[in-house]
């Protein structure tokens, strides 16, 4: 299972189960989940100034204990690569914290195997996946999806632009989802208290089983599934 965007503690947290439920009817163990970047929204460490009261630093380090506690009783191994909201407090302490002592502040060391990177690759037997969380954003979703494609000469389950798709590259080789994010918009005050003319934000995650990629979200008829 692959999810992204979580941004606790503004997180949905009746759609952040639902990974779990497809995980234990679909997958059989070991039962795998990638974290790809953006488990936190580090709204303490954010450069932004804020202009309403945020979540603490204190709360979201509480919400990510119960939800990774709830995660590890259903995957046996569990891997979190780092996205932009993460960066925001290694860059304030310059680099001297790693990625792995703010999960262990979230929840004991050794449950969780974090890297500084924003990618990963994936065996499978229909070949190799790149899970991202990408610098880029466009506004068309699987644009940006269909250029690491290119890039990477892989599969793609690309994170950060908050959209859910899923389709073939451009030259009918690879498989590129957009897999959307565990949020909650309206908890968000940045969504929120300003307007933009970005795309609408969209829920989402994705099973890989035997090399296919199946994306869920609200388009789901969740009674087929679970």
């Amino acid at each position: 299972i692959v999810i992204g965007d979580v941004q606790l503690p503004t997180t949905d947290y009746d759609f952040a189960m639902l990974p779990c439920m497809v995980a234990k009817k679909h997958l059989r163990k070991p039962r795998r989940l990638i974290i790809s970047g953006d488990l936190y929204n580090m709204d303490a460490w954010s450069k932004y100034p804020s202009i309403i009261s945020t979540p603490t630093w204190e709360m979201e380090r509480e919400a990510a204990r119960n939800l990774l506690t709830i995660y590890a009783q259903t995957f046996d191994e569990m891997w979190m690569l780092s996205g932009n909201h993460e960066r925001r407090i290694l860059e304030k302490l310059d680099g001297q914290y790693d990625i792995n002592d703010v999960l262990a502040a979230s929840l004991p060391s050794g449950k969780v195997k974090a890297t500084v990177l924003d990618r990963c690759t994936v065996n499978t037997s229909k070949g190799k996946y790149t899970v991202l969380h990408g610098d880029n954003y466009a506004k068309k979703s699987l644009n940006n999806a269909d250029e690491w494609a290119q890039k990477f000469q892989t599969n793609i389950i690309s994170h950060h632009e908050h959209h859910t798709a899923i389709g073939m590259d451009r030259y009918d080789r690879y498989y590129i989802v957009n897999n959307g994010g565990l949020f909650d918009s309206k908890k968000m005050s940045y969504v929120q208290v300003k307007s933009n003319t970005c795309a609408g934000m969209s829920q989402g995650f994705t099973m890989v089983k035997n090399g296919h990629p199946y994306l869920f979200g609200k388009f789901t008829d969740w009674n087929k599934w679970i």
